[in-house]
């Protein structure tokens, strides 16, 4: 049984059951270090100019070990419970901000305390997630130019101006996906003006809110 095998072994075995995917990049590290050389018996030269490549396996075990560690952490994470994250205000409508710059939509949703421009506001790129059956109230901003966000599948278009509010009002369908189509109002079509609005339950909903808080 030569180095690698040996180290292999050590990963690979135990009480606690490792989980394939842990396994397979374990397997992959001891792959690559074996062909860098690391598991290979030094040299002469290498002792006598204290390049002595014994110390290699205790640094790859190590390696491995922290990987598995941020590993094990993520899994613990994806299986927590996660609180809830949005209410809607006192009269059952919720909030969101949409603002239009440079050319894109930034989104803006309120955290757990139910209000907009607070420090537990939760943010969104392009694409507006909203659970489904739910009163909704978008407010429409621009940092730049006039913009007009429309949802087709509503007949609904409204216009952000810099320094005017505009608002968008509707109840939400059951869940799908919709087109949510914007414009610069220049002739010229911008990518990250056109999105989609997808309208999940409210237990998905408040998972991709966790997922968007955490990036």
């Amino acid at each position: 049984m030569d180095e690698s095998d040996r180290i292999s072994g050590v990963f690979t075995s135990g009480d606690v059951p490792l989980g394939s995917r842990d396994l397979l990049l374990k397997q992959s590290l001891i792959l690559i270090f074996g062909k860098m050389g690391w598991f290979r018996k030094p040299t002469h030269y290498q002792c006598c100019t204290g390049a002595c490549g014994w110390i290699a396996p205790p640094l790859t075990f190590s390696v491995a070990v922290l990987v598995s560690a941020v590993l094990s952490g993520c899994n613990h994470l994806a299986e927590r419970e996660i609180p809830q994250l949005w209410k809607a205000d006192d009269t059952g409508t919720l909030t969101v901000l949409v603002t239009g710059h440079e050319f894109q939509w930034h989104i803006r949703y309120p955290g757990p305390d139910g209000r907009l421009e607070t420090n537990d506001d939760i943010h969104a790129p392009r694409h507006l997630h909203l659970p489904a059956n739910v009163q909704v109230k978008l407010m429409l901003a621009s940092k730049d130019y006039v913009y007009s966000l429309g949802l087709p599948h509503l007949q609904l278009k409204e216009i952000a101006v810099p320094d005017l509010s505009f608002s968008m009002e509707f109840e939400t369908d059951d869940v799908g996906v919709f087109d949510l189509l914007g414009d610069q109002m220049c002739g010229y079509t911008h990518p990250d003006l056109v999105a989609t609005l997808t309208v999940e339950s409210p237990s998905d909903f408040n998972a991709w809110l966790d997922r968007m808080r955490c990036q």
